[in-house]
């Protein structure tokens, strides 16, 4: 299951929301996945859809879906600040996180890729996973303003450590920051979670 899906699971029976769906870090894969699927929940909801990634390689790839006229090349919290309209559900699923050490140095590759595209120095790219949390946290605080009384946060790669006792990953300083802001965790699994705010307890 991917993280996305915690987002589908939820009932959405008798919500009217008022604002769009918001993805920040686009489907990799060119046919389907996170941003295709979230699109057609925003057709049944009958709200917009757009993806954004700041990915050239990625914003080309999903030219070949049904998310192509959805998709826009920008940097997430960017394209957050600047958003005209209020937004009632949002998914980061970007700048990921390092598992090993083979893992840090293939992220270090893409990264590097995507610097010497836009024509900058690689040779100073540090990939460290507290930069990603960050990111997600600026992102999550450019969107907040624009987010309806009753919305939904979804947040991949990121899991509750009981030994550490706080949340890893790309929601490390996203979920308390959220919790402590009035949402509340709606599910989790290993991949990820989803936070809601004025939704029904179950």
């Amino acid at each position: 299951m991917s993280s996305h899906d915690l987002i589908l699971g939820l009932d959405f029976a008798g919500w009217q929301p008022g604002g769009a769906i918001i993805e920040v870090g686009t489907q990799r894969k060119g046919g389907t996945g996170s941003s295709t699927d979230l699109l057609d929940l925003a057709g049944r909801l009958g709200v917009d859809f757009a993806t954004v990634d700041f990915s050239e390689a990625t914003h080309r790839s999903v030219q070949r879906s049904a998310a192509a006229a959805h998709a826009h090349l920008a940097d997430g919290a960017t394209f957050l600040r600047t958003y005209p309209g209020a937004i009632s559900i949002l998914y980061l699923d970007n700048y990921d996180i390092g598992y090993s050490d083979e893992h840090f140095a293939n992220l270090k590759g893409r990264i590097g890729t995507l610097y010497r595209d836009k024509g900058f120095d690689d040779s100073a790219v540090v990939v460290q996973n507290m930069t990603s949390a960050t990111v997600h946290l600026d992102q999550t605080l450019a969107a907040l303003p624009k987010l309806t009384p009753r919305c939904v946060v979804g947040i991949d790669d990121t899991f509750h450590s009981d030994e550490a006792r706080c949340w890893l990953g790309k929601g490390t300083l996203v979920v308390p920051y959220l919790v402590t802001s009035g949402f509340r965790i709606a599910a989790s699994h290993a991949q990820g979670l989803v936070l809601t705010r004025g939704w029904p307890a179950p």
